[in-house]
């Protein structure tokens, strides 16, 4: 898109912005990272899962993705949930974390809707949101854009 307009209202007050989209990125692939959220009373138990990694065909062999947090949500701990994947964390903060996960033998491929990795977080006192942005995937072949996602907690 380019010359697209948009026109933002505050207050009675409007201003209009031109912009384009650049760098667009297509998605080529049927998988996705999906959050499962459960409240575990003083924290939050969530697993990040596998969606439609049995419609890949040359399978999934390696998952690379940043996992942010907004609201007070904090990251204390990150696991991988299985033992036939490796893991490792760059750029780790209680808000943030790049999450690289691997096959261990370069054979084994995640599973559709296995639990890719589990994170123990501090849930917000009101409102916050876990995403998954700057998302991959490896079939061992070609590496493949993934969609990001968000999930909000208390809103």
């Amino acid at each position: 898109t380019t010359g697209a307009t948009l026109t933002v209202t505050y207050r009675g007050q409007s201003a209009n912005f031109i912009y384009k989209v650049t760098n667009a990125v297509s998605i080529d692939t049927s998988f996705r990272y999906q959050f499962e959220v459960v409240d575990g009373g003083a924290s939050l138990d969530v697993s990040v899962k596998a969606k439609n990694a049995s419609m890949v065909a040359n399978g999934v062999y390696a998952m690379r993705f940043t996992v942010s947090t907004t609201g007070g949500i904090a990251l204390s701990e990150i696991k991988v949930a299985s033992d036939k994947f490796g893991l490792e964390c760059y750029q780790s903060s209680v808000s943030s974390a790049v999450i690289v996960v691997y096959s261990l033998n370069g054979y084994d491929s995640i599973e559709d809707n296995a639990t890719i990795v589990t994170l123990k977080a501090t849930k917000p006192a009101t409102l916050g949101t876990l995403n998954i942005q700057n998302a991959s995937m490896s079939d061992g072949e070609q590496d493949y854009v993934v969609p990001a996602i968000t999930y909000t907690y208390g809103g």
